[in-house]
């Protein structure tokens, strides 16, 4: 979705009104917003595929978001199933600084922090990660990406089944270093 700055305007002062009248309708004038300030129209697509239901014209970076956030879920709660010795050879294995659960991306060099963000706050997506310090402080996606490899390659052996045994969370979590 494409909005000129003139009709991002007009959606805006219509959210003001909306929400000063109080209206209660099916449309969010808070979300509409707050996707249209923070340049995330392609979330309105997804809040609202009832109404807008033209192609998808979301940033590559979205795409690659979800997919690095559905990596790290699926390796958070595989880690966690895992029993108390597994979880320890696992440990081990990755070392101190290696611990299975998600950093976040650098919040002033990469986009996926803030598409992160909106995904989490706004359209209610891997609530997993509400609360959590998302922000890496350096940058992460280039060793997302090859962890991303890795798990389509793990994932790829036995399709169907989402759990990692230790194995599988070893290999993905290695490379990151790569």
């Amino acid at each position: 979705m494409k909005m000129s700055d003139s009709e991002k305007l007009i959606a805006l002062m219509l959210c003001d009104i909306y929400e000063k009248l109080g209206v209660d309708g099916d449309i969010d004038a808070k979300f509409v917003s707050t996707s249209i300030s923070n340049d995330m129209l392609w979330g309105l697509k997804w809040e609202y595929s009832f109404a807008l239901n033209g192609p998808t014209s979301e940033p590559p970076e979205v795409k690659e978001t979800v997919d690095i956030l559905t990596m790290w879920r699926d390796l958070e709660y595989s880690y966690n199933e895992l029993s108390p010795s597994d979880k320890a050879d696992v440990d081990s294995k990755l070392g101190p600084h290696n611990k299975v659960e998600f950093p976040g991306f650098d919040g002033n060099h990469e986009p996926h922090h803030a598409i992160t963000r909106y995904l989490v706050n706004d359209l209610e997506r891997f609530t997993e990660l509400e609360g959590r310090n998302i922000n890496s402080h350096m940058t992460s996606v280039p060793m997302y990406k090859r962890m991303l490899e890795e798990y389509k390659n793990q994932t790829k052996k036995n399709p169907g089944v989402y759990s990692l045994d230790k194995d599988q969370i070893i290999e993905i979590m290695s490379a990151k270093a790569a």
